[in-house]
C-alpha cells in the first residue's frame, strides 16, 4: 500500500491488521480497501473459530431470568427463538427452539441438501402438521416455556408478531417490540460481535444456530453500524436475528447493561 507512512502510519495500519484477524466483516474490508485485493463477500460476519470456540454446553438457564428472542418467520418459512441468560461469571448462556411447517421439510433435504431430517431427530427442530407455519403452536410452546422458565419478556419485530403476541399477552408474558433498523439492532450485534470474539458465549454447539452463524452477512451503513442482513446473507439465519433480538432486550435490563454495553464496539 504505496499510502503507508505517508498518508496514514505504519501503526495504524498494523493495529487494523490485528483486528482483522478475529473478525470476518473487518478482514474482507482490510483486505479490499487497505492491500486491493478483491475478496468474494465484504459482508460475512461472524468468524467460524471464533463461533466454534463458544460450542461449551450452557449452563441450565431454568432457574434464572432468562429473556426470549423471536425471528418470526411466514407461514412457509422457519422460525426461530432463543433463549438468553447471564451467568455470574459474565458469559451469556443461549438456548434455541425452531419450527418448520412439515410440508416443506422434504424439498429442503432433497433440493438443498439441508439436515433438516437428523435436526428434527436429533430434537433441535419441531416440526408443525401441514403446509403452513402453525403460530398458534409456536405460541403454546413459548408459553409453556413461560411456565417452567423465568421469562423477563419476548422480543420480536412488530410487523408481524400480531396473534402471537396477543396469545403470549394473554398469558401473561411481556412483549417488547425491535424494529429492524440498524439504529435498533446496532448495539446488540456489535454485543453478539463481541462475545464471539472473547469467547463469552455459551451455543452449546447447537447445529441449527452454527448453521445459521455461518450463513449470516452483515449490513454496514455509512456511520459504521451493523446489522445481520437477511437480503445478502447465503441462506437462513433465523438462529441469529433471534439471539440478536433477545440481547437487545436483555442486556439492556437493568441489572445488565452496565457490564456488557462496554464492550459492543470492538
Amino acid at each position: 500500500n504505496p499510502s503507508m507512512g505517508v498518508a496514514f502510519p505504519e501503526d495504524e495500519f498494523r493495529d487494523d491488521w490485528q483486528d482483522s484477524l478475529t473478525n470476518p466483516r473487518k478482514r474482507s474490508q482490510w483486505l479490499r480497501y487497505s492491500l486491493n485485493v478483491w475478496v468474494e463477500s465484504d459482508n460475512r460476519w461472524l468468524d467460524p473459530d471464533a463461533w466454534a470456540r463458544c460450542s461449551t454446553p450452557p449452563e441450565p438457564c431454568a432457574d434464572r431470568p432468562v429473556w426470549i428472542g423471536l425471528d418470526l418467520a411466514s407461514n412457509l418459512d422457519m422460525t426461530a427463538a432463543a433463549i438468553v441468560a447471564k451467568g455470574a461469571d459474565g458469559h451469556w448462556d443461549v438456548e434455541m427452539r425452531y419450527w418448520v411447517p412439515q410440508q416443506t421439510v422434504q424439498e429442503r433435504i432433497s433440493r438443498d441438501r439441508i439436515p433438516y431430517d437428523a435436526w428434527i431427530r436429533d430434537g433441535h427442530v419441531t416440526v408443525t402438521e401441514g403446509a403452513r407455519l402453525d403460530h398458534d403452536k409456536v405460541a403454546a410452546d413459548l408459553i409453556d416455556l413461560a411456565e417452567r422458565y423465568r421469562v423477563q419478556a419476548v422480543a420480536a419485530d412488530p410487523w408481524n408478531i400480531g396473534a402471537v403476541a396477543t396469545r403470549l399477552q394473554s398469558a401473561g408474558v411481556e412483549i417488547q417490540t425491535v424494529t429492524q433498523r440498524t439504529g435498533t439492532l446496532n448495539a446488540p450485534s456489535k454485543l453478539l460481535e463481541g462475545l464471539t470474539v472473547e469467547g463469552r458465549l455459551r451455543h452449546g454447539g447447537n447445529p441449527v444456530l452454527t448453521w445459521n452463524a455461518h450463513n449470516v452477512c452483515c449490513y454496514t451503513d455509512a456511520t459504521g453500524s451493523i446489522k445481520p442482513d437477511k437480503a445478502k446473507s447465503r441462506e437462513k439465519i433465523d438462529g441469529i436475528a433471534a439471539l440478536v433480538n433477545a440481547l437487545a432486550i436483555a442486556s439492556t435490563a437493568p441489572d445488565q447493561a452496565a457490564t456488557d454495553w462496554n464492550i459492543i464496539e470492538l
